[in-house]
This record gives C-alpha cells, structure tokens and sequence, in this order.
C-alpha cells in the first residue's frame, strides 16, 4: 500500500483517491503495511484520515496494533479543512463507485 509511504501533500492533493484506498483496506492490511514501513508520520497520517473519514473503530484496530508493535502513534488529520469524504453508510464495492459517490 503506497499511503504508507507518501507525504502529508499527498492527502490534500488527491483526497479522493486517499480516501478510496483507505476505506477499501482492512484494518489489519493496514497495521501490516505500515509496521513493513516502520514510518511513524506515515502512521500518524493514516490513523488520523480514517477518524476523519469517520473509520473511527478501523482506526482503533489500526492503533492498537501499531502501538502492541512499539510505535507510538499520534493521529492527525491529513486533509484539508473543507474535504468532502465518502458516507461511511454507502459500501464503497469498487474504486469506481467511490469516485461516483463524490461527484
């Protein structure tokens, strides 16, 4: 999953794509990823995107695997002010039908 590597920009510049990847990954997909990484920002990142994107228990799981590994993870929101996210009611089943239910 490249979101454990890019920069804090990455999520103001293509919130879109951020938030479909985000809510298409499982909790534990995650927590793996950026354990390979090791990036603490990165995590912070992450796990604050998903309370944003109200993905409040992913980001739970997300944490406490991140922390019973050894790093201290402190969230914070990556998008901007004003970003639109994706109902956390609507399944996102595709890539495609996330972009749609943003337009």
């Amino acid at each position: 999953m490249a979101l454990a590597k890019v920069s804090a920009t990455y999520f103001k510049k293509d919130d879109v794509t951020a938030q479909i990847v985000l809510r298409g990954t499982s909790a534990a997909d995650l927590a793996r990823e950026l354990l390979r990484w090791g990036k603490v920002p990165s995590a912070n990142r992450i796990v604050g995107a998903l309370n944003a994107m109200g993905e409040a228990a992913k980001a739970v799981d997300v944490r406490k695997t991140l922390n019973a590994a050894g790093l201290n993870v402190e969230p914070e929101n990556p998008f901007e002010d004003y970003a639109v996210f994706l109902s956390a009611e609507i399944p996102t089943v595709s890539p495609y039908a996330g972009r749609i239910h943003l337009l």
